[in-house]
């Protein structure tokens, strides 16, 4: 079976994201759940309860109600969701990744419609995948939705977690028919300690990111204050040539796109299913990568976001393997991609070299 590549809008890259400006106040969430899904929907309840968020369980026939009431609606379950869960939840999923979700076990997909109110769908080919879809979305793309610097879910790093990567880029000559090797980086992410902002304490998260172009030294350094959910007080990026101070940004600041739906899909390897194929690539499902002398396994993600309601596709898109006892987001390889004249090409691949996590 081949997937449809929906792709990427927005960059997404450990810590260094550009993400929310800051908002008064949190927004009010109602969490849609049949009774299936129930457990779900009150673990994530305690998540919010932890950060003291606003929010109402309600049963799949309020959906038109909370529509009204709620500024971010979080829907439980897939297309064949019990009790009529199923029937709102498919609006929100595109076609080829529901049937992906219904014929493939060890699956979830995370979905994310910004209009004028914020839809978001937490989906499993079972009730057990659907409850391993909220820790991946928590720790990693509530960046990404108005729920970003409110709720957060508990940091899988300390004060001594680190992550080299090794970042290589690509460059496609569209006229020439080219691909060639561009330049190498390195991205070191790290905790420089705990320090206290008004009674609170929180870790300094930093990332470096450097590169030599024609013998000179390009770096981006970015400062991120997190309390221990994950949530940001503070980020800052600075961009440097050799050692003098380029430019500035407050990189808490982001504007969402209106219309688009984010989509990322986990496909774990199961008995003979070990491959996925998109157009003419084979991708493992699940990878065994080497970090030094231990083999860490790692499962597919696919992220990418095409327009709504017309399901149009955009063209970038990400290929992720992640393991959660990876600090900062568990990502070990990450692969971006564009699609020119229907052929997938490599932007970048970033792969894990070290880390060391918790404890």
């Amino acid at each position: 079976m081949k997937l449809n590549i929906v792709p990427l809008l927005i960059l997404l890259l450990l810590p260094t994201v550009t993400v929310y400006s800051a908002e008064e106040r949190a927004p009010k969430v109602a969490l849609l759940s049949n009774q299936a899904d129930m457990k779900t929907a009150q673990f994530i309840g305690q998540l919010f309860n932890q950060s003291n968020v606003e929010y109402t369980i309600l049963p799949p026939d309020s959906f038109e109600d909370a529509l009204r009431q709620y500024e971010v609606l979080i829907l439980l379950g897939g297309p064949r969701a019990y009790d009529g869960m199923g029937n709102i939840t498919s609006n929100y999923i595109p076609p080829k990744n529901a049937t992906t979700l219904i014929n493939e076990p060890r699956t979830f997909i995370v979905s994310i419609y910004e209009g004028n109110r914020e839809i978001i769908v937490l989906a499993g080919h079972t009730r057990v995948e659907t409850f391993e879809a909220v820790p991946y979305f928590f720790k990693d793309l509530i960046r990404v939705t108005k729920l970003w610097r409110w709720v957060g879910y508990p940091v899988d790093f300390d004060e001594n977690s680190s992550a080299i990567y090794y970042v290589q880029e690509y460059f496609y000559n569209k006229e020439k028919g080219e691909f060639k090797k561009g330049k190498i980086r390195n991205v070191v992410t790290q905790v420089n300690g705990v320090v206290s902002v008004n009674g609170t304490d929180l870790y300094n998260v930093t990332t470096t990111d450097s590169y030599i172009y024609l013998g000179v030294n390009y770096t981006t350094f970015t400062e991120l204050l997190l309390d221990d959910l994950g949530r940001p007080y503070s980020c800052e990026m600075k961009r440097f040539v050799e050692d003098r101070l380029n430019s500035t940004v407050n990189c808490l600041e982001y504007r969402r796109a209106q219309g688009y739906v984010f989509v990322a899909i986990r496909m774990e390897a199961t008995n003979d299913r070990v491959y996925w194929k998109i157009e003419n690539r084979r991708l493992r499902r699940t990878l065994i990568y080497p970090i030094g002398t231990r083999n860490i396994k790692a499962d597919m993600v696919l992220r990418y976001l095409f327009k709504y309601p017309s399901w149009e596709l955009q063209d970038e898109f990400d290929i992720r393997y992640i393991n959660p006892t990876i600090p900062f987001g568990g990502l070990v390889m990450r692969i971006h991609n564009i699609i020119i004249d229907g052929d997938i090409i490599t932007k970048e691949k970033m792969e894990l070299v070290s880390f060391r996590g918790k404890g």
